[in-house]
C-alpha cells in the first residue's frame, strides 16, 4: 500500500508540473510553437469609461511619436496597434462571430464581465519579436483562442484589397 501512495504522490508531482508549463505558456506568449501561430488571438477585457477611453488607451500614442498606453502597460511585447481589434457594448458579440465558432465565443463571454471592453491581439502584432503578456493596470488577460479567422485573412487578405 505504501508503494501505491508513493507513487500516486509522484505521479500528482509529475501532473502538477505539467499543467505549470501549460498554465506558465499560456501567459507567456514567446514559448512554444504556437506563439508563432498565425491564428492566435490574445484576449484582453478591460474597463474603461467610455468607448473614446479605450481607443485613446488602444491606439492613441502618450506623446507625439511616443508609444500608446498598452505598449507602455506591456513592455516586454511591442505591440503593432493596427493589427489590434477593440469592441466593447453591443460591438462584442458580432465581432467575436468574425474571429471564432460559437463553442469558443462562449467560452469567452463566460470570462467577460457585463460592460467590458474586449481587446483582441492577433500573434502578427507582435511584429515576429519574443513577447510576454500578463494583466496589467487596466486589462484583465484572458489567455488566447485559435481563431479561424486570421488565417482566412493572411491567405486571401492581399486578394480581398485588389
Amino acid at each position: 500500500m505504501r508503494e501505491f501512495w508513493r507513487i500516486f504522490h509522484a505521479s500528482l508531482g509529475s501532473l502538477s508540473a505539467v499543467m505549470g508549463s501549460q498554465l506558465r505558456e499560456r501567459q507567456l506568449g514567446s514559448t512554444g510553437d504556437r506563439a508563432t501561430d498565425p491564428n492566435r488571438i490574445n484576449l484582453f477585457a478591460g474597463s474603461f469609461p467610455s468607448e473614446a477611453e479605450m481607443f485613446a488607451y488602444c491606439f492613441t500614442p502618450v506623446t507625439e511619436h511616443g508609444p500608446e498606453q498598452i505598449n507602455l502597460d506591456l513592455p516586454e511585447a511591442s505591440i503593432d496597434t493596427f493589427q489590434v481589434d477593440a469592441v466593447m457594448y453591443d460591438q462584442v458579440i458580432p465581432r467575436l462571430s468574425e474571429y471564432f465558432g460559437p463553442k469558443i465565443r462562449r467560452r469567452i463571454l463566460r470570462k467577460l464581465k457585463p460592460g467590458e471592453a474586449l481587446i483582441l491581439i492577433p500573434t502578427a502584432a507582435f511584429s515576429g519579436s519574443e513577447y510576454r503578456i500578463h494583466s496589467t493596470p487596466k486589462l484583465r488577460h484572458l489567455g488566447y483562442e485559435t481563431s479561424h479567422a486570421a488565417a482566412m485573412q493572411s491567405q486571401f487578405g492581399a486578394e480581398s484589397s485588389l
